[in-house]
């Protein structure tokens, strides 16, 4: 199916100019004719005014499609056409990509036996004075964790310390993450 782009101005001339040729046809036909007043509802080929009003109505609706696509088209060649102006650059997002390849996870356990003064330092591969480190109770242990207060405080070549409130009874198991 093939589609003609109308504007609204030639638009509104060609269903002007199908209505006056309707209107003709129709007007030239016979009440006795029905082969006239069958032909008074189809155009020079064959097709019928309702036809021929959905291919018009369809070019247009393409027509107008296209015009928003092509909008759309625009806008997504740049973030800006979003009006995000601060989006992360290419450069940018292999960094951070690269930086997630250094994450090391873990999860260590702080024996009941390790608590001196209401404080444990506990050895844990990775960690540094410096680098940033992520500390969360296991699931498991997660109500004793909280019940005793615990908390990492310090870090060190290759330790965390941990305090809390009131020394647990039982063993603590700690997920870590090392950013490195």
């Amino acid at each position: 199916m093939s589609y003609q782009i109308f504007n609204e101005a030639s638009l509104g001339k060609f269903i002007e100019l199908i209505q006056n040729k309707v209107k003709s046809i129709v007007d030239n036909a016979t009440v006795a004719s029905a082969r006239s007043a069958t032909n008074a509802t189809n155009d020079a080929d064959g097709n019928s005014i309702k036809d021929t009003y959905r291919k018009i109505t369809d070019s247009y609706n393409k027509s107008e499609m296209d015009t928003k696509l092509n909008e759309k088209a625009y806008k997504a060649s740049s973030l800006g056409g979003y009006g995000i102006t601060d989006g992360v650059t290419k450069d940018g997002l292999n960094t951070a990509i690269n930086g997630f390849k250094k994450i090391t996870w873990s999860t260590i356990t702080i024996a009941t036996s390790a608590w001196s003064n209401k404080t444990a330092t506990i050895s844990v591969s990775g960690v540094t004075a410096s680098n940033a480190v992520d500390v969360a109770p296991a699931e498991s242990t997660f109500d004793a964790y909280t019940s005793a207060g615990i908390r990492a405080t310090e870090q060190g070549a290759g330790t965390l310390k941990f305090v809390c409130k009131t020394v647990p009874t039982v063993a603590i198991s700690v997920n870590v993450k090392v950013y490195n």
